[in-house]
């Protein structure tokens, strides 16, 4: 009895009353609401990180107007990261990109670009940042002559060799326009041949260099032989016109055989031609 009684006591101090120790999870009106927008939530990024980019350019192609001479195929990939083919008369460019979401708490987007054309390719980054700037970077780039003197229907010009391109890189803001300039481009040199009264020259053209700067809001490119560095021909872009001047010295035609008088002598970084060509349609 007196085990019995211990047995009834203990079981009695430790009972609880029935259900009081089940913990539930009920799922109440409000509770269903925010599920619901939350498994929205997940599905819109999940449509948005993975979606093809095929079936977007198949949905938005027949509402973007294109030139008649431009196709676009082969498009591949993801919205944020793929790949297509433009072609564009006898030009075919395989296009890729990648755009890079996470330097968005930085306050910048770039976009990670690439583009190849036979033996012409280039690769760099365009850049878009809080304060209103696109950077336009060209890490490197190598461009065939011949195909570019093809491409701008220069007729009976010809230019052979490849032309390599190093850290280009132009800015531009909504306020101030063009504010930094600066790249490299060599080229090792080569037979040129261009048409001139009637005949057609040759010149074998020593390896040439050129260098890109902005001074005073203006781009300026310089054109030199690599050898002695002396500028042959300079371009500028003034800020504040869309024109292009472009100032051949005498040493350009020295580089091509050509001779030409002046009152100057033979002085090579003399001034000889002066062209200026509005950019502005």
């Amino acid at each position: 009895m007196p085990e019995f009684a211990h047995q009834a006591t203990s079981s009695h101090a430790s009972g609880q009353k029935p259900g009081s120790g089940d913990v539930r999870f009920r799922l109440g009106p409000v509770r269903i609401v925010l599920l619901l927008l939350l498994l929205l939530l997940v599905w819109a990024t999940s449509m948005v990180v993975y979606l093809p980019v095929g079936w977007v350019w198949h949905q938005a192609s027949p509402h973007v107007p294109l030139p008649p001479q431009v196709r676009v195929e082969d498009v591949a990939g993801r919205l944020w990261d793929g790949t297509a083919r433009i072609h564009w008369q006898d030009l075919s460019v395989q296009l890729g990109w990648s755009l890079q979401l996470s330097a968005l708490r930085h306050g910048q987007l770039p976009l990670e670009w690439r583009v190849v054309s036979g033996p012409s390719r280039l690769e760099g980054s365009l850049t878009g940042t809080r304060d209103r700037q696109l950077r336009l970077q060209v890490r490197r780039g190598e461009i065939d002559l011949g195909q570019a003197t093809r491409i701008a229907a220069v007729q009976n010009v010809s230019v052979g060799g490849v032309v390599t391109l190093e850290n280009l890189l132009v800015v531009w803001s909504e306020q101030g326009g063009w504010s930094e300039a600066t790249g490299r481009g060599r080229w090792p040199g080569g037979l040129v041949t261009w048409p001139m009264g009637g005949q057609v020259q040759r010149a074998q053209l020593p390896p040439l260099k050129a260098d890109i700067t902005m001074e005073q809001g203006d781009i300026r490119m310089r054109l030199q032989d690599q050898a002695e560095s002396r500028t042959a021909v300079t371009m500028v872009m003034p800020a504040a016109e869309p024109v292009v001047e472009v100032a051949i010295r005498r040493h350009w035609l020295d580089l091509l055989g050509l001779r030409f008088g002046s009152e100057n002598g033979n002085d090579p970084d003399e001034v000889l031609f002066n062209v200026r060509h509005n950019l502005a349609p």
